[in-house]
């Protein structure tokens, strides 16, 4: 990560996935992607972990993982989850 670059841990849905990761903070502290890109680009999420939303399984690990914006449902910043639940548990 660069120096200067500040990141937030996130969850992210889509309609076949939930992933955890890390994505890009702007200057003014919001989500970089989904406010400096336009709706047709893909969104960047570091460190990314992939879970099937069917079953809960560990489907992919990334470094770096790229996603179409208009295929993502929700977002949100890990620190305002109160919990996640696990299909697994």
């Amino acid at each position: 990560m660069a120096e200067s670059e500040r990141r937030e841990k996130v969850m992210l849905l889509t309609t076949s996935y939930r992933v955890f990761g890390e994505m890009r903070l702007g200057p003014d502290g919001n989500i970089w992607d989904f406010k400096h890109r336009t709706p047709d680009d893909f969104v960047t999420v570091h460190d990314a972990q992939c879970f099937r939303l069917i079953d809960g399984k560990r489907m992919y690990d990334a470094t770096v993982a790229e996603f179409s914006r208009s295929s993502i449902e929700a977002l949100f910043r890990v620190k305002d989850l109160a919990f996640v639940r696990k299909e697994n548990a």
